[in-house]
C-alpha cells in the first residue's frame, strides 16, 4: 500500500510524530494553565519549567521540516550529540527553516508577523533552555559539592523583568504571589 502522506515514514513512525506532537500540545497547555493559575509560583515553579521546558523542545523537535525536506524522521543522534537539546539552537534552525520556506506558506504575511511580534519568547526560551539544562539540577549539584556557575533560577524573575500575566492581564485568571518567608 502507497503511503498517502508523500514521505517514507511507516505507519508506526507516523503515529509516533501525531503522538509527539499531542504530548508537546497537552505539555504545553498544562504548564501555561499551572502558570496562569499559580497564586504561589514558589510550589509551581519547577512543573511548570518542567512542563513548558520539555513542550517546547518536543515542539521544535517534531522534525517536521526533516520530514519535508528529507521523507524520513529526524535522526536521533542530531538531537542528542549535535544539538544536545538546546532548545536555543533548535529555536534558531527552525526558524531559519521558516524564513527559508515563508515564500511557500499560503498567508505569508501572517507567518511574517508572527515571526516579527514574538517579543517575550527569546528571554522565556533562554529561561526554558537554562532550567533544561541546569536549573533543575541546581540544589542536587549544590547539595553534591559541586554549585552552578550561574544564580538559582528563582531570582531570574526578580532583575528587571517583569511577569507576562502584568502586561497581558487575560493571563491572570487568579491572584498570583511570590512566596514570602514569614519571619
Amino acid at each position: 500500500m502507497p503511503n498517502r502522506n508523500d514521505d517514507d515514514l511507516s505507519a508506526l513512525q507516523g503515529m509516533h510524530l501525531i503522538q509527539e506532537s499531542d504530548s508537546a500540545k497537552h505539555l504545553l497547555a498544562y504548564g501555561l494553565g499551572a502558570l496562569s493559575t499559580a497564586e504561589l509560583i514558589e510550589t509551581t515553579r519547577n512543573p511548570i519549567m518542567t512542563m513548558l521546558s520539555i513542550g517546547v523542545e518536543k515542539m521544535l523537535t517534531l522534525g517536521l521540516q526533516h520530514v519535508g525536506d528529507n521523507r524520513v524522521c529526524l535522526p536521533a543522534r542530531v538531537l542528542q550529540t549535535d544539538l544536545r537539546h538546546d532548545l536555543i539552537k533548535m529555536e534558531a534552525l527552525l526558524r531559519q527553516a521558516i524564513r527559508d520556506n515563508v515564500d511557500r506558506a499560503t498567508h505569508r504575511y501572517n507567518v511574517d508577523q508572527a515571526l516579527a511580534a514574538v517579543v517575550v519568547w527569546p528571554p522565556l526560551l533562554s529561561a526554558l533552555n537554562r532550567y533544561r539544562q541546569e536549573g533543575r539540577f541546581y540544589y542536587l549539584d549544590a547539595r553534591a559539592e559541586n554549585p552552578q556557575r550561574e544564580e538559582d533560577l528563582r531570582r531570574l524573575g526578580c532583575r528587571g523583568t517583569s511577569d507576562p500575566r502584568e502586561r497581558r492581564p487575560g493571563l491572570r485568571r487568579r491572584p498570583h504571589r511570590e512566596y514570602t518567608s514569614r519571619e
